[in-house]
Formats: C-alpha cells, structure tokens, sequence
C-alpha cells in the first residue's frame, strides 16, 4: 500500500511490486463505484422524514429538546440531523450528503489508522492506506445497507463510533506526550468528548471504556496521573449519564417491550459475538490485510516504533483490552434492549473491531517479523502474493456482489419510483388534496443492499404514513392496495 505513495521506497522494488499494487487499486476501485454509484440511487426513508419535519417545525434547538424529552437520548444526532435538513432539502442532494458524513468519519479515522501506523498524516501514503481501510470496512460491514445508506445511522453509528475512536487515541497521545496538555486543549478536548456522547448511547460507552483504560495505563507508565484522561473520562461520565437519563427513553423503551432476564440477554449475546467474531477474524480480506500490514512491516515500509517499546505484558494487555471492548459492546446493547445486537449496532462494532485490529497487529508485528526472518521467507514475493490476496478478495465480497447486482437495475427503478412519488405528494398538495393514496414497492423488488424495507403502508396511522404525510404538508397518506 505505502509503495503507492512513497517516495523513499526503492525503484527497484517498486517495479517488482507493480501489478500486485495495480490490482490493489483496481479492486478498491471497483468497491468505491458499486458505493458511489449506490449512493446516487439512494432516498430518504423513515426516520429521515421525521428529523427534516422536526427540525422544519421546531427548530433546530427546539427540535433536539423535543426528541431528548420524548423519544431520543441521542441528542448531539439530534442536533446533526436538523442542520443537515436545514441546509440541505431532504429529497435533494440526499446521496451527496452520506456521501459527505462517510468522508467526514474517514477523514476522522485517518488521524487513528496515520498516528497508529506512524505515517505522516498528510502523506500520499496515508490516503493509500484509509482508502483501503474504508473498502475493507464497506465490503466486510454487516449491515451495509443501515450504515452506509442511511443518513440516521450514518450520523449516529458511523459518525460517532469513529469519533470516539479517534478521541481515544488523541487522548492517549495528550497523556504519554513529554509535556502535559494545555489548558485549551483540554478544553476542546473535554468539549469534543460531551458532543460525541450525545451521537450515541454507546458512543458514550465506548468513550468511558476507553478514556478509563488510558488513564490507568498513563498512570502505570508515567508513574503518575495525567490530565488528558482525566478530563475527558470525566465529561465522557457526565455525557453517558446525560443521554442514559434523557426522559425519552421511557418511550424508547416501551417501544421496544419488556426485556427478558439478565442472564438470558447475556447468554444470547456471548453466542452471537462467538458467531460474528469467528467469521470475522477467519475472513480472507482480513488474513490478507493482517499478512499485508505484517510484511510491511518486515520491508520497513511501515515501521512504527510504539510496538518495540511495549514489553510482553503490555502487548497482552492491549489484547485483553481488545478483547473485553468488544464483548462489552456486544453485551451492554443486548441487555439493554433484551435481545440480540441489531443489525446497525454490529456495522459498529465491525468498526471497532477493525480498528482495534489494527492496533493489536501492529503490538506483535515485531514478533510476528521475527518469525518470518527464522524461517528466511522472502518479504517481497510474501507481500506481492498477499496483495494480490487482497485484490482478489475485496470486489468478491457478499456487499460488492449485492451491490453491483442492485445498479444492474433495482437500485435505478427503486429511485425512479421513489422521484415520481414525490412529484406526485407535491402536486397533491399544491392542488389542496388533503388525503393521498399511492402504490408501493413489493418488498421482492426493494434493492437489496439498501436500508431495511420500511415505507409507508395501508394504515393511515402507522408512524412513517404520518411523517411522510407531515412532511408534504397532507393530513394523511396511505398505501394502495396491491
């Protein structure tokens, strides 16, 4: 990847590595089309209308207030939402504007995977590095449909799981720096760490967990405590009960019914983190990946000098860590809600568990470099071999092949469909129609790599028949009858 972008790196071994470089390219190529060309198809749904109506009738601060008080704690979404439907009309521009939250979380994590990896940030290498970051997150999500093309779980999962990551690692760095924090960095530190609490409860978990496990570790380091850590586990504290005591969640919560004992939830949860994560670390694009970054490593294209300073313990330690953050991110979801992770919940933990990943592989890289110099295998032809791995195994993901078959025709009915609808709620409304009836799409031919199928139905009543009617200005709008 970094033989893409630099400079330093020998003519001589750029040549030989060509092609394997080329496919890489091409393969992640091909993911970021079948993305954008989805994201040019895409439309609004669900609870996108009810934010543009909120925000529209409310206000944008007025709106948040409405939804922390009767339904969402995830006020900070809250706040995203209503300025997104304020500058940006919810039917226009609508792909665009996913397009930009998924740039926005990259550009957030490339400050993670650059500082973890030790690449200069601005560097051509570290773009090589996050594209293919982001076509192995895309193409190996689980839930690529909710994340990935739907603007909702976009700000709420996407948005504030990277960030939260992101804020971890830039509180580590603050407490192991040789001089402690600013007072104004702290503050913008402890400010960040409030607003990425409110994008979502579990945001705000991960952001305890982490922050709290940096502070211990800066404290065994260092001798002493730091103030980084410090601050922010303590505004992330304050940001978890903010959104944990938010009154709407007793509407969130009868929503979804009553939970099933503790020990129960837990169980299924453990049983589903043993399914995911099995399939997950045995999963070609993560061998190669995980042989990539080890190889390079082994070339010293990417050497970063962190992991020779851990001592064993320190190295078992992150794993553990690794380990519990994961479980914990299963557990805590499952028995809040009294059943298994839902699908949008699991795209975000993939993210962690990427992004985890890269750090533990990274602490045992040196041994892992170590044991391919005792058995003399050749770094140059290991690392053509798993890039061409790689190559291969990207565009051939279950995403990539649902996406590519959605273009060849759904995805571009599915939008057309969805245009004509709004023309039509339009006019109704110019002409003074109070009540609309309108066809919709079988289930059988909504795309399959969009978001789950939610549309309006044959009650008047159903809460999306009452947003969208409140969105086009309609007392009420109901489906046709098939």
């Amino acid at each position: 990847m970094a033989l893409l972008a630099d400079r330093a790196t020998a003519l001589a071994a750029t040549r030989a590595l060509t092609l394997p470089a080329v496919l890489l390219t091409a393969a992640t190529g091909v993911v970021f089309a079948v993305v954008i060309g989805l994201w040019h198809f895409t439309w609004p749904i669900a609870d996108d209308f009810v934010r543009a109506v909120e925000g529209r009738d409310y206000g944008i601060l007025g709106g948040v207030w409405i939804e922390y008080t009767t339904w969402s704690c995830r006020w900070a979404a809250g706040l995203v939402h209503f300025l997104l439907a304020a500058a940006v009309p919810l039917t226009r521009f609508y792909g665009a504007s996913l397009a930009a939250i998924t740039l926005l979380s990259l550009l957030i994590l490339s400050r993670f995977i650059a500082g973890t990896l030790e690449l200069h940030w601005r560097s051509r290498a570290t773009l090589v590095v996050v594209g293919v970051f982001a076509a192995l997150w895309w193409s190996g999500s689980p839930s690529v449909n909710e994340l990935f093309f739907w603007r909702a779980a976009e700000v709420e999962y996407q948005l504030g799981w990277s960030a939260a990551i992101a804020l971890a690692f830039a509180t580590c760095r603050l407490d192991f720096a040789a001089a402690p924090a600013n007072r104004a960095g702290l503050v913008a530190l402890a400010t960040t760490v409030f607003f990425v609490s409110g994008l979502h409860e579990l945001a705000a978990a991960l952001e305890v967990g982490l922050l709290a496990a940096i502070a211990i570790a800066a404290r065994l380091a260092c001798g002493r405590w730091r103030p980084a850590s410090l601050v922010a586990f303590a505004v992330a504290m304050v940001g978890l009960i903010v959104v944990i005591a938010a009154p709407g969640n007793g509407a969130r919560e009868a929503a979804v019914g009553a939970s099933p004992p503790l020990g129960r939830a837990a169980v299924a949860a453990l049983l589903q983190i043993a399914r995911d994560i099995g399939i997950w670390l045995v999963d070609p694009k993560t061998l190669a990946t995980t042989a990539v970054l080890i190889v390079l490593r082994a070339r010293g294209d990417i050497a970063p000098s962190w992991p020779e300073r851990l001592t064993v313990g320190a190295r078992w330690a992150l794993t553990g860590l690794f380990a519990a953050t994961l479980v914990a991110l299963y557990v805590v979801p499952a028995v809040a809600l009294g059943d298994a992770v839902p699908a949008r919940t699991l795209a975000g933990i993939h993210l962690a568990f990427l992004c985890g990943g890269l750090v533990v592989v990274s602490a045992w890289a040196p041994h892992a470099v170590r044991w391919i110099a005792a058995r003399r295998l050749d770094p140059d032809k290991t690392l053509r071999w798993a890039l061409i791995a790689l190559a291969l195994t990207l565009p051939a993901s279950r995403n990539v092949a649902a996406g590519i078959a959605d273009l060849r025709g759904p995805a571009e009915s599915f939008h057309s469909f969805m245009v004509a609808r709004d023309a039509t709620l339009r006019r109704l409304h110019a002409a003074g129609v109070a009540e609309a009836t309108v066809p919709v799409i079988a289930k059988a031919a909504f795309p399959r790599s969009y978001v789950f199928h939610a549309d309006i139905r044959g009650d008047a009543a159903f809460w999306i028949n009452r947003w969208t009617a409140h969105y086009y200005g309609l007392a009420a709008i109901r489906a046709a009858a098939r």
